[in-house]
């Protein structure tokens, strides 16, 4: 299946080509003049799904996989409740791209993006180096001080259950060991596995696990966006409200964090924009390449949309 055939990088997946972001003239004019990627909160994006959908799946391999396994039943049930009340308390802040994943003379313009983004506006897409966006994870991280991952959607169903099925597996394992070392004939409350620290040692790994793997899952009705998203981790709003700002959006007025990118630095990720179908495209292009040497930003190749798509 497709989403098996990406090159790992540790435990990470490589994007094969830049990794483009479609969005219209307001959306570009607000990341060229903050110098900034916007994430947004993760009730707001288009899948109405998102994080319950993702509980549920996984909720539903536990239970199967709970059964197979000879494993205490309250370490199961202590298992979801933490899940269910992280899945309530974190955050996830989103920036979307989509992957090419078929090799294309005009990477970054399709038309089903721009019919989905450009909402009959003037679109632009924008090509990012995904290394580039690796290491601006990294420093975010750093700057910050919350954790941001590069991550790839998944939508098939056997792919979603495989990648449960790992990390459960991984953590029934270190969860029989403790139990071993500490159960004796008498099997554990609920209570008493989510109060002991060495099982909350093995939730909270499990819990990083759980989110990486949630802010992947996405419904298959998506699947031809090939979403790749940068995911920044917010698990105590109330101490991050000076780094939130709002905007009005499709679902009402937006929360999202701007994440400083470096333009003009030799290392920006930012490396093509491509101008959507319009009538004006050729003068767009044009006003865009002047405007980015009066800016500073060098390296951005600028060219206009090939689809002959009229919505004017």
């Amino acid at each position: 299946m497709e989403e098996q055939e990406y090159q790992e990088i540790g435990d990470l997946p490589k994007a094969q080509g830049l990794l483009y972001h479609y969005t219209d003239q307001k959306g570009l004019l607000g990341i060229l003049q903050s110098d900034c990627l916007w994430a947004t909160h993760y009730r707001f994006l288009n899948d109405a799904t998102e994080r319950q959908g993702a509980l549920d799946f996984f909720v539903s391999i536990d239970q199967m996989y709970s059964k197979e396994q000879d494993t205490s039943p309250s370490y199961w049930g202590a298992l979801r409740a933490s899940l269910e009340k992280l899945a309530q308390l974190a955050d996830p802040y989103v920036v979307s791209f989509s992957e090419e994943r078929e090799v294309s003379q005009f990477p970054g313009d399709r038309l089903s993006q721009w019919r989905g983004y450009a909402l009959n506006r003037q679109g632009f897409s924008l090509g990012f180096e995904p290394e580039y966006l690796r290491k601006l994870a990294g420093k975010l991280t750093t700057d910050l001080g919350l954790a941001t991952l590069l991550l790839p959607c998944a939508y098939d169903d056997e792919i979603k259950a495989e990648i449960v099925r790992d990390i459960l597996q991984d953590h029934a394992a270190l969860f029989k060991r403790i139990s071993l070392e500490r159960i004796t004939m008498s099997q554990p409350k609920t209570e008493r596995i989510i109060d002991d620290p060495a099982w909350r040692s093995i939730f909270r790994e499990l819990e990083t696990s759980f989110l990486n793997y949630s802010s992947q899952f996405k419904h298959e009705g998506f699947k031809e966006e090939n979403e790749w998203r940068l995911v920044l981790y917010v698990l105590d709003g109330a101490s991050r409200l000076d780094s939130i700002e709002f905007r009005d959006g499709p679902f009402g007025r937006t929360p999202f964090i701007k994440l400083p990118i470096g333009l003009k630095e030799p290392d920006s990720p930012l490396r093509r924009i491509v101008v959507g179908p319009s009538q004006n495209k050729e003068q767009i292009v044009f006003g865009l390449r002047l405007e980015f040497v009066k800016m500073g930003i060098h390296g951005v190749d600028v060219v206009p949309s090939q689809i002959p798509y009229r919505n004017w």
